[in-house]
């Protein structure tokens, strides 16, 4: 069997999301989101997903340009219910780094050195 990087870093994110059961998931990036949905499609149905902004969706949301297509939305996502549950430890959050650094260590805030980012983005 072949398979790409990006698959195997999908496949071994979605593991991540083995027996989180009923759990918010914050997927920020395309593996992150990608290893969420074959997650939630295949062996942890019970993650909570939203739609990218505030609504909970029944099933995941396609990538990419999506013509007429309309999410399942399951309900309402407010910071109220969202604060909510990061109080209960029922959150789990994945994000795709914007740069790795030398030492392999992962940065989602600037693209560039510390002392003299090309671009900060919190």
């Amino acid at each position: 069997m072949t398979f790409s990087l990006a698959e195997l870093c999908i496949c071994t994110s979605a593991e991540t999301f083995r027996g989180d059961g009923e759990l918010m998931v914050t997927s920020i990036g395309l593996v992150p989101r990608l290893a969420a949905s074959l997650a939630k499609s295949t062996f942890e149905p019970g993650l909570m997903m939203t739609e990218g902004e505030a609504f909970l969706v029944s099933e995941p949301v396609p990538v990419g340009p999506r013509g007429d297509y309309k999410p399942r939305i399951e309900g309402l996502m407010t910071y109220e219910r969202v604060f909510d549950i990061i109080g209960k430890g029922k959150r789990h959050a994945m994000v795709t780094p914007v740069q790795v650094d030398c030492f392999g260590q992962m940065n989602i805030s600037i693209v560039g050195s510390y002392d003299r980012p090309k671009t900060a983005l919190l």
